[in-house]
């Protein structure tokens, strides 16, 4: 541990032995073990610490790389993404679609653009009824008493 072999703590017992006298000997043997063990374990503990500090430093390094592998990915995707589709592209794909009809000027009897699709496909459209409106019962009228509803029943 330090280079103290067996013969050298034999020497040191003895001296320790008449300095001290047979009487305290085990009280300061007690006290010497509690204070290396307790720097034991403060040691291990500061190299605990210092381990985990370095872990964490290691960990933000590595994210920080692939965030920055990650964004380079991205910026070099939008790049080959706007290279590849034309400015005017855009336009002339909106030329080529029909005209999406408004309810102003469609009526139910007039043929819809997308009949002909559907029937191309072996579909025939089929006329829904929209359903009646139902009126519901405003605060007021629930919290009135029955014989004010009969009365604006009546009336």
């Amino acid at each position: 541990m330090f280079g103290i072999g067996m013969p050298e703590l034999m020497i040191i017992f003895v001296i320790a032995l008449i300095v001290i006298g047979p009487a305290k000997l085990p009280e300061l043997a007690r006290s010497l073990g509690k204070t290396l063990a307790e720097f034991k374990r403060a040691t291990d503990d500061f190299k605990w610490k210092m381990e985990e500090e370095a872990r964490a430093l290691d960990e933000k390094e590595r994210i920080a790389r692939e965030v920055a592998a990650r964004e380079q990915a991205v910026k070099a995707e939008s790049a080959q993404v706007a290279t590849t589709i034309p400015s005017d592209s855009a336009a002339s794909l909106d030329s080529s679609l029909p005209p999406t009809p408004t309810p102003d000027s469609a009526t139910p009897d007039a043929p819809q653009p997308w009949d002909s699709h559907l029937s191309m496909a072996g579909i025939t459209p089929v006329q829904v009824e929209q359903p009646a409106m139902v009126r519901t019962a405003s605060p007021l009228e629930v919290s009135a008493t029955p014989a004010q509803q009969a009365e604006k029943a009546t009336s």
